[in-house]
């Protein structure tokens, strides 16, 4: 993983609350808010491009990507968050049967 990457995902953590509990309507807004963070720290988004001629270089991409891939981290995190939670609850389960054996 990249440091760059790595990065973006502490300042999306720092919204992350904020963002769980916001209406629908405000979500894209925050999305913003990140993107605009992120840029503040002199933060660039990239995307790999590869071609046959020159082989594969980085490119910066525009606000609507960068809106898109911090969308994108916001899920993932939302995803792992839910995914631990539900084997937290299966292993006290499995703790509270074999106490009760």
């Amino acid at each position: 993983t990249y440091p760059g990457n790595i990065r973006l995902h502490e300042i999306v953590n720092t919204f992350r609350g904020r963002y769980q509990d916001a209406p629908r309507q405000n979500k894209a807004m925050i999305i913003k808010e990140i993107v605009q963070a992120a840029r503040n720290e002199g933060a660039r988004f990239l995307r790999r491009v590869e071609t046959e001629q020159d082989g594969a270089y980085w490119e910066e991409v525009g606000d609507d990507l960068a809106y898109q891939k911090v969308s994108h981290a916001l899920r993932n995190q939302k995803y792992r968050s839910e995914r631990k939670a539900r084997e937290r609850e299966e292993q006290e389960r499995i703790q509270q049967d074999n106490v009760s054996r």
